[in-house]
């Protein structure tokens, strides 16, 4: 069976896209967000609507649509270090992340699947649902 992946890696400035058929590249992108564009947001989640749209115009230009893909991969965001792996998008996650919750800010992860930071002070992430092969 064929998988269409789809890697995203959203930066500070730019956002880094990749389409994969199994381990074959199909195209990357790398799209560069002028910083006026940028500064009308007051937060990375009000960004979410603005990458996505350039996500999907890169597959558009393509020639692929989002119902093609079998897997969309995140890179960075802002998740705290946890343990490495893949983790299967459930409601704590989403409630963490688009709650605004989670702040690039100054985070400690204690190694014991709880993490402390200075606006949200203790974490379960057992509740992620890592994906184990």
């Amino acid at each position: 069976m064929d998988y269409k992946i789809l890697v995203i890696n959203p930066g500070s400035t730019s956002t880094k896209i990749a389409l994969y058929k199994n381990e074959e590249e199909l195209f990357n992108e790398n799209v560069v967000h002028p910083q006026e564009e940028i500064d009308k947001f007051s937060s990375l989640v009000q960004e979410i609507p603005m990458r996505q749209k350039h996500v999907l115009e890169a597959l558009e230009r393509h020639g692929y649509k989002a119902k093609d893909l079998s897997i969309v991969m995140g890179r960075g965001g802002l998740f705290p270090p946890i343990k490495s792996g893949g983790y299967k998008v459930n409601q704590t996650m989403l409630d963490l992340v688009l709650g605004e919750k989670i702040q690039p800010a100054f985070i400690v992860y204690n190694g014991d699947d709880t993490l402390e930071n200075d606006d949200f002070s203790l974490i379960n992430w057992k509740e992620l649902n890592q994906i184990t092969v």
